[in-house]
């Protein structure tokens, strides 16, 4: 093999770590056709086929779903058992694996939107499904709606780099989970308007965890914080610090600190969660390298308005005219990963010589490839993050 197809080659490699670490991806599966209302509870044969295809939730323990739904006396209470239950909630990334899930657990599906996004559909949008249950709650019965939002799929690659979609590098914004949030908020308003004061318990993991972190907000503001529960998990940053006044003691954010993706946005640029971050324990030395990782990604691109407009040569060190952008190197590398790029662009990704502005992070991304030895991206993972929220619920109880 010629010094040039090696280097793409590995460039390659390091791509699909790069892409699987920084876009806030759920496991692969494909999706049918959505339904919008949902009005039957069986899968399709389709649907039942792709699920024994699709096996990444096969190590996440749902017994915790067998015991009634956790909520404390109030919303800004933090409960460990309410956050596992609200995990597992969120983890069908399949429709029909997803209203399954609900369904098994008594819920009754409401709505189910956007699993059927195409691999060019990079529009701001998530998945998501509505699902009910009648509950004693405080002495008397209650309807929770449990909003349910998935990780990435598809297209949705491609809008998990654009947080900005101004391009502007100016917005208080995480653009394109907020917009993603106003959709799922315009629909939640005319189911809510079906019944007595509902409550709410919104939830997500990685991709859907941003988005259900500024659903969140939103619903507080339309319906008052003691009738939203939200639990986020691996959630990216979401909004970028200002003066503003929010009310959002009721959202917690689980981060498991060796998980590379509640790292971006940057917290350089300003970026920051709603809410309370619950940071789980994790291995010192990993933490570690991976904030080497972010000091290089930081290097690269102090700004965000640097991160759309400085054009890097991919021939030496600088910028050029003829270069790319950081935004446009990450999209590249989407193409790639989603097995959509062209020769020309993978041309362009072997063309990255050694002193390229680009060629420190793809080198300590071959690094960690190499190192993890294909583990790289479990601190990600729903079980990894359940097995450290139970290890923190045993730790409260001294069985630790």
């Amino acid at each position: 093999m010629n010094r040039r197809k090696k280097q793409t080659v590995l460039w390659g490699m390091t791509a699909v770590l790069l892409l699987s670490c920084f876009a806030c991806a759920a496991p692969p599966a494909e999706e049918t056709e959505s339904r919008g209302e949902t009005e039957s509870s069986q899968p399709t044969e389709d649907e039942s086929r792709e699920e024994s295809q699709a096996e990444p939730e096969a190590e996440l323990d749902y017994t915790r779903l067998k015991e009634p739904l956790a909520l404390p006396e109030s919303s800004r209470i933090c409960s460990d058992t309410l956050a596992e239950q609200a995990l597992l909630l969120c983890t069908g990334h399949s429709m029909g694996k997803e209203r399954t899930l609900l369904e098994q657990e008594g819920f009754r599906v409401l709505v189910q939107k956007n699993y059927d996004k195409t691999t060019e559909d990079s529009s701001h949008t998530c998945a998501w499904t509505a699902a009910s249950r009648r509950i004693e709650y405080q002495g008397r019965p209650r309807t929770v709606i449990v909003l349910a939002i998935r990780g990435t799929q598809d297209g949705e690659w491609n809008s998990n780099f654009d947080f900005d979609p101004s391009h502007s590098g100016e917005s208080q914004a995480a653009g394109n989970f907020l917009f993603a949030a106003e959709d799922i908020f315009l629909s939640v308003l005319a189911l809510a308007a079906e019944d007595e004061e509902p409550l709410f318990l919104v939830c997500g993991h990685s991709r859907g965890a941003a988005c259900a972190n500024w659903l969140g907000v939103l619903l507080n503001a339309q319906y008052g914080t003691e009738r939203v529960f939200t639990y986020t998990f691996a959630t990216p940053a979401t909004w970028r610090e200002s003066q503003a006044e929010w009310n959002d003691e009721n959202i917690f954010n689980w981060i498991n600190p060796e998980d590379p993706v509640p790292q971006v946005p940057l917290a350089a640029w300003g970026y920051r969660r709603f809410g309370t971050d619950i940071v789980l324990t994790g291995n010192a030395d990993r933490e570690t390298e991976l904030q080497k990782t972010i000091r290089i990604l930081e290097e690269l691109v102090p700004t965000p308005e640097q991160y759309y407009k400085e054009r890097h040569s991919l021939t030496q060190a600088g910028l050029a005219e003829d270069g790319m952008t950081c935004f446009e190197f990450m999209l590249l590398l989407t193409s790639l990963v989603r097995a959509s790029g062209s020769n020309g662009e993978v041309g362009r990704l072997a063309a990255i010589a050694a002193d390229s502005d680009f060629a420190p992070l793809l080198r300590r991304l071959e690094e960690i490839l190499q190192e993890s030895g294909g583990a790289a991206l479990q601190p990600h993972s729903p079980a990894v993050y359940q097995r450290l929220i139970q290890e923190r619920t045993a730790e409260a109880n001294g069985l630790y």
